[in-house]
């Protein structure tokens, strides 16, 4: 959720969650990743990125007369609430603003931590599309 936040209400949630983590306790946070639809929209032709656009303008664009991924774009920053969309590098400096360390890019559904491996509902979203458009990271409180 932290995509439909400000700034101001990040940094109020990344400080309280740093506060009630135990020293060593891992905070994942699953987002969506402005790499992929920039991606996209430089390369509309590669398959998955095809299918997302002609999947999201049928499910979510109305009265569109072609598959422009510039549809999509404009729909995913707008149509959900969406705030501020990540990139990785963003994403790590809030983190380290807020006390993390160790930050580790991780894939979906996957983590070292056997608790936070897994969590992702990816079947919400048709094939592949969860995984595609996702940046997850995992970062540690320190002192242990």
């Amino acid at each position: 959720m932290i995509e439909h936040i400000s700034a101001s209400q990040r940094e109020v949630m990344l400080k309280e969650v740093f506060r009630v983590l135990k020293p060593g306790g891992i905070f994942r946070v699953a987002t969506p990743d402005i790499r992929f639809l920039i991606d996209l929209y430089l390369d509309p032709d590669k398959d998955i990125h095809a299918r997302y656009i002609d999947w999201s303008c049928r499910t979510f664009i109305k009265n569109h007369h072609s598959n422009q991924p510039s549809f999509v774009l404009n729909n995913f920053f707008r149509a959900w609430g969406h705030t501020f969309i990540y990139d990785e590098a963003t994403l790590r400096m809030v983190l380290e603003e807020s006390g993390f360390r160790n930050i580790e890019r991780v894939a979906l559904g996957k983590s070292r931590h056997a608790d936070l491996a897994g969590l992702e509902y990816a079947e919400r979203l048709p094939e592949g599309f969860l995984k595609a458009e996702s940046l997850i990271l995992e970062a540690e409180k320190p002192g242990r």
